[in-house]
């Protein structure tokens, strides 16, 4: 069985994901932390921080290969994305949890992510308008 697109992510195409695959990221999620509902994958990451896996002297990212495995062998359609639908700020670019995982456009992957940050940002902001700032009158002398 083979994987998925065209273009970027090619490489999942390219190889062929046989037992050995399967057993090694069934051994890697053994390992996998768990942060809230996500599958944070445990083995090595590119620069963006997504988890990668070597197959076939490939480098797959494991995203890909757990939406792929868990859809029993459905190719990612050519110039599709596998999203992650978990929070952002959780470390989601490692998530392999298949539910938190779904095939779409490049354009509905950025709105994933613009949608994210914007949640982000407002939880910071709400959290900042909660805390009391600490304010040391210093005409008094130190509190000390």
């Amino acid at each position: 069985m083979t994987g998925a697109s065209r273009g970027r992510g090619s490489a999942l195409r390219e190889v062929e994901i046989d037992a050995e695959t399967r057993r090694r990221f069934a051994v890697a999620l053994e390992r996998a932390e768990v942060h809230g509902a996500c599958l944070l994958w445990p083995g090595s990451t590119c620069t963006a921080g997504y988890g990668r896996m070597m197959i076939g002297g490939r480098r797959i990212g494991a995203h890909r290969l757990a939406w792929v495995l868990a859809e029993a062998g459905r190719e990612i359609p050519p110039h599709h994305v596998v999203r992650h639908l978990c929070d952002g700020h959780t470390g989601s670019r490692r998530c392999v949890n298949p539910a938190h995982l779904a095939v779409g456009t490049y354009r509905q992957n950025w709105q994933d992510m613009v949608a994210s940050y914007e949640s982000a940002r407002l939880e910071r902001e709400r959290l900042e308008a909660q805390s009391t700032p600490v304010v040391l009158d210093l005409d008094d002398g130190l509190p000390f």
